[in-house]
């Protein structure tokens, strides 16, 4: 492949969509047709990466915003766990940090949020229908191995949003979508390693001892404060006098 030129994310977001094209003008999309390549919803599948887990570790708003401007996700997304509210629009999704919070399934912008997790940890299982490979389950695990969420995902409602995402991201006009390349670490280690040295901060006390002078002072922290001073100065010069 060649050298990309520009931000890696725009120029991936181009090869993914024309390798989707590629395959899908190849490819038959008959339950028969699947037994042999290529085959158009695995390149979809593998395709989720660029068009969810890239972008959103690089810019989840960014992401976000393109996926706001597509609609609506009821077609793309099937919410089976856990079940709406009693308001039937919002589901309480519990992230690692164990707090909860409402989130609306139906809305396109939140489609980062709740994929990226199980897309980036594998949490995946294929579904069929008809024959043929025509989608696929994700869900999310919270640190307490509890599941927390459970969605299917339809390969064919989904194949025109991946489409205008990766088309979105790919467009050399889009300026709004903050996509540069990070720095080169090594260009930051080096430039890190040229810093002069500043002096080095003095420690903190010991909790305990602290503690203990504070009480032997009878609480009064300004006046620990200034034993410890006097004490620190007095070993100080003793070490001084020993060299």
């Amino acid at each position: 492949m060649g050298y990309p030129r520009g931000p890696l994310l725009k120029v991936l977001a181009a090869r993914i969509l024309a390798n989707l094209d590629h395959v899908e003008e190849h490819a038959l999309l008959s339950p028969a047709a699947q037994e042999d390549p290529p085959y158009a919803d695995t390149q979809l599948l593998i395709s989720l990466i660029g068009v969810i887990v890239f972008p959103h570790e690089r810019s989840a708003e960014a992401l976000g915003k393109l996926l706001s401007e597509y609609g609506r996700l009821d077609q793309v997304l099937t919410v089976q766990h856990p079940k709406g509210t009693p308001d039937g629009k919002l589901i309480e999704l519990t992230g690692a940090d164990g707090l909860t919070e409402r989130v609306d399934p139906s809305s396109i912008a939140n489609l980062p949020r709740l994929l990226r997790h199980s897309i980036a940890h594998f949490n995946v299982l294929p579904l069929e229908r008809g024959g043929r490979f025509s989608g696929i389950r994700v869900w999310n695990v919270n640190d307490q191995d509890v599941i927390t969420f459970v969605a299917d995902i339809d390969f064919d409602a989904f194949r025109p949003l991946a489409k205008r995402v990766l088309t979105e991201l790919a467009d050399p006009t889009r300026d709004d979508l903050s996509l540069a390349d990070p720095e080169d670490p090594l260009d930051v280690l080096r430039r890190e390693t040229a810093k002069p040295k500043a002096k080095g901060k003095a420690p903190r006390p010991v909790d305990n001892a602290w503690n203990a002078l504070l009480e032997a002072c009878g609480g009064d922290e300004e006046k620990a404060r200034n034993e410890m001073t006097t004490a620190l100065k007095q070993h100080a010069s003793v070490l001084k006098s020993k060299r």
